[in-house]
């Protein structure tokens, strides 16, 4: 069944099996349109399967669909009403549960809301209800293209044998342009730059205006296609990390144009200042500055035309480094400062604003900036904008060691630290052990070189002979060779409980540990 693209009329279809909390949702539904000066019609269903065989012809549909219905979920029916092809899906629970989320996100929900929420706040029902729309449409203009695109690169396929390769790349195209929109982001993006550059002959200024336009809009849909992506690679633990030692401002440096062209974009003033004296940090480039890049845009898509947003690099009383990025928009209300960065959680729209993106940049960014063992802070005030700055360890010993407990007894409270010290033999070279170990260990693991001959591995673990047999089947292939002749390895005994004091005297343990031979104690 698909909805009538001309149509202006929208039908909100509720399916709750509580009678009450059917007609709450009701009336909020028709509080909310009035409130956005809209006429929706409501429908009313305790059975979903009764609800999908009555969905209109006709018009827009929206489905406000409630989690737990009697004697089954709406994960069991969501690939129905998907199928349908009428209109969003939102599901509804009494309280958030970020598991239920998941799989209804997975599934083909719209978005996922709260019941009570719902009931008190209009603007948050008018906005889920709009915006459920608006992604609709998308898919719907998506699948278009696609079949179109589809049936074009069958046609070149049939007419000449020798673009095989090329149609059978574009069908994998076609086939994931739901899921990965990269790809025609980037068509679109250099075309616009071959129109800009007058490749295809002159141009004017209001169409090299309209083309700046378009790159900034592609940039933005690739920054949040990046965010499902990475938001999805956090989550299956799937991102390595390989932290090396750094002069702070390179972590600016390493996405300056990226920053400034955001900016420019948008008609902001971007500022760049380093104190003087800032120490070296030990992070992983790509993350930290993927943090850096999603605080300021966020900060610059925030921001009045005209306005100003400013990064500062300096550091604090406790040695940290600090990535501060202020920018001059409406600010956080403190109620907001605690859910911000949780996913698919964005602040309040305010005076009939609409927030770009889907609510994943914060919570990536605190996951990566803990990938790297700092933490983000946000200061902000209503009508004067916010500042969120990225704490990082210095890169000194004691710098690590302290953030590096800090770490652990906040995600591993109850698993002791074991660290192991290698020691390249054979010709490999201590770089290249530590690019091994770094890609080998997990994310949560603590790779460094120490002292220039041997590389140093601690995290939290009490099984040395089972980390160092995972680190063997890799080490074949990478190292081509044997674990044990390509390296000498020594593990800290007894595990040491991962408090600062406890970390100082591992610290101890690797200075005293003389020649390290093959052996675990």
């Amino acid at each position: 069944m698909e909805s009538s693209p001309g149509s202006k009329s929208v039908t909100v279809v509720v399916i709750d099996d509580n009678d009450d909390h059917a007609d709450l949702m009701s009336r909020s539904v028709v509080r909310a349109a009035q409130a956005l000066g809209e006429a929706w019609e409501t429908q009313s269903f305790s059975e979903p399967d009764v609800a999908l065989a009555s969905l209109p012809v006709h018009g827009r549909i929206v489905v406000i669909l409630d989690y737990f219905l009697r004697n089954s979920t709406a994960a069991d029916w969501l690939s129905d009403f998907v199928q349908s092809g009428a209109g969003p899906v939102l599901v509804t629970t009494s309280c958030g549960d970020e598991q239920v989320a998941a799989t209804v996100f997975r599934k083909g929900a719209s978005d996922y809301i709260i019941k009570d929420k719902a009931f008190e706040n209009v603007d948050y029902l008018g906005y889920a209800v709009r915006e459920g729309l608006r992604r609709f449409q998308l898919v719907q203009s998506n699948r278009m293209l696609s079949e179109r695109l589809k049936r074009t690169n069958r046609d070149l396929a049939e007419k000449n044998d020798q673009l095989e390769r090329a149609t059978e790349s574009a069908h994998a195209f076609v086939e994931d342009v739901a899921h990965d929109l990269r790809t025609p982001l980037a068509v679109i993006k250099e075309f616009a730059s071959i129109i800009a550059d007058e490749v295809s002959g002159p141009v004017t200024d209001e169409q090299t205006k309209h083309l700046a336009y378009i790159d900034t809009a592609v940039d933005d849909l690739a920054a949040m296609v990046d965010d499902f992506l990475d938001s999805a690679k956090l989550r299956a633990r799937m991102l390595s990390v390989n932290r090396k030692k750094l002069a702070a401002p390179l972590v600016v440096e390493h996405v300056r144009p990226i920053l400034q062209r955001r900016a420019t974009g948008r008609g902001v003033e971007l500022l760049i200042e380093a104190d003087g004296d800032i120490p070296e940090v030990f992070v992983d480039l790509s993350k930290a500055s993927r943090v850096l890049v999603n605080l300021t845009a966020n900060a610059v898509k925030f921001s009045p035309r005209g306005g100003k947003v400013k990064i500062q690099v300096g550091r604090d009383g406790d040695g940290n480094c600090r990535f501060s990025v202020s920018d001059e928009g409406r600010g956080i209300a403190e109620a907001e400062l605690c859910t911000i960065f949780e996913r698919f959680r964005q602040a309040e729209v305010r005076q009939g604003g609409r927030i770009e993106g889907f609510g994943l940049g914060l919570a990536i960014s605190v996951q990566m900036a803990a990938m790297n063992f700092g933490r983000l802070e946000v200061k902000s005030q209503v009508g004067k904008g916010s500042t969120f700055t990225l704490v990082l360890p210095p890169a000194d010993r004691d710098g690590l060691a302290r953030a590096y407990a800090d770490w652990c007894v906040t995600h591993y409270p109850e698993s002791p630290i074991m660290c192991i010290a290698f020691e390249p033999t054979h010709g490999t070279s201590l770089e290249t052990l530590r690019e091994f170990l770094s890609d080998n260990c997990f994310a949560r693991d603590l790779v460094l070189e120490w002292e220039g001959k041997r590389v140093l591995a601690m995290g939290p673990s009490t099984d040395a002979p089972r980390w160092l047999d995972r680190l063997g089947q890799a080490a074949a292939a990478r190292l081509e060779g044997d674990l044990n002749e390509s390296v000498r390895y020594r593990a800290s005994t007894p595990t040491l409980h991962h408090v600062p004091d406890s970390m100082y005297t591992l610290i101890e343990w690797i200075n005293q540990g003389g020649e390290v031979a093959n052996a675990v104690g």
